[in-house]
């Protein structure tokens, strides 16, 4: 049963913060000598299950834990909801495109969400999406019934069900009635879109392409950004350095006007958020620092992921390190 006292639940994220994997020790885990060594280090921090067969299910054991004491201590359940559901629809996206392509979804689900994976795999592989919020539901029924006709690209089921997602979330985010959750659902979605927009700038179809993907739940103008897309001499650029991200993810845009490529302004991007909460964090009567939380320890499975997947196939250090975002701990 949630409890139903702000103070409560952040009073024990703050135990389970101080252990989060630092920067630190995630650099330490790139010294290790093998995928063997890492595990065998993660393993004397508590981290998974101790009987995880593979280092993707000892992440997705730390995950599901995650999701289940989030869901414990909420009180505040829309507010929490708000940054769980995008795995769901992760989930359901993956099940969408296994059934089209007649693949087995079940190593790509992901334990970080308000719904069990196995069941809502169970329950979509029959036809039945009505485990899913109002917005997902609606737009998996539509695509199920496009996977019986066979008219169905796989782009299609990433525009609709992302669509469908952020008006899931910007809907929580309102009935949430916390402030910062609204604003970083906002900012999640403007940062997809203007990324989206550098991503199709140079496509003969791009405006098209960015009408389909463009989410709801932001702030900024649709019309303009796609009509930035017409501007000469990178309209969009100029429009990210205008907008309310531009100063704060001034590194990133500057490597982007130098390479044209988007690697560090995707990790700013990712940075901002994560700062959003980080920010918040000394709170006491606010679910900011539980939903910091949250996201870092989304973070904390990325990096270990990426160290993991390194270290498996050999990749250089400094291409780690490029790759790496920055953790909440």
């Amino acid at each position: 049963m949630a409890q139903k006292s702000i103070a409560y639940a952040v009073a024990r994220t703050r135990v389970n913060e101080g252990r989060l994997i630092t920067e630190e020790r995630i650099l330490r885990l790139l010294e290790a000598e093998d995928p063997g060594a890492v595990r065998n280090a993660l393993s004397e921090t508590g981290y998974g299950s101790q009987d995880a067969e593979s280092f993707e299910e000892m992440i997705q054991s730390e995950l599901l834990r995650t999701s289940r004491y989030i869901q414990e201590v909420t009180p505040n359940q829309a507010a929490t909801d708000a940054f769980l559901i995008k795995h769901d629809c992760h989930n359901a996206k993956v099940i969408l495109k296994s059934m089209m392509l007649g693949r087995d979804p079940q190593a790509s689900l992901v334990a970080l969400g308000t719904l069990d994976p196995e069941l809502l795999y169970k329950r979509m592989s029959e036809g039945d999406a009505g485990m899913l919020p109002n917005h997902m539901q609606r737009a998996a029924r539509e695509l199920l019934a496009a996977i019986e006709t066979g008219n169905l690209a796989p782009s299609a089921v990433d525009f609709s069900m992302d669509r469908a997602c952020f008006a899931d979330m910007e809907a929580l985010a309102k009935a949430s009635g916390e402030p910062i959750v609204v604003e970083a659902v906002a900012a999640q979605a403007d940062l997809y879109n203007l990324l989206m927009a550098l991503r199709v700038r140079n496509n003969p179809d791009g405006a098209e392409i960015l009408r389909r993907a463009l989410l709801p739940g932001g702030n900024l103008d649709h019309d303009r950004l796609i009509g930035s897309l017409k501007e000469p001499d990178d309209g969009v650029g100029r429009y990210l350095w205008v907008s309310r991200f531009g100063a704060l993810i001034q590194e990133g845009m500057e490597e982007y006007a130098k390479t044209g490529k988007l690697t560090l302004l995707e990790k700013r991007c990712d940075d901002y958020i994560l700062e959003l909460f980080r920010a918040h964090r000394g709170e006491s009567f606010t679910l900011a620092p539980v939903i910091g939380y949250l996201f870092g320890k989304e973070r904390e499975a990325q990096a270990v992921r990426l160290v993991m997947v390194a270290k498996a196939n050999d990749m250089p250090e400094e291409l780690i390190k490029e790759r790496l975002r920055e953790l909440y701990a």
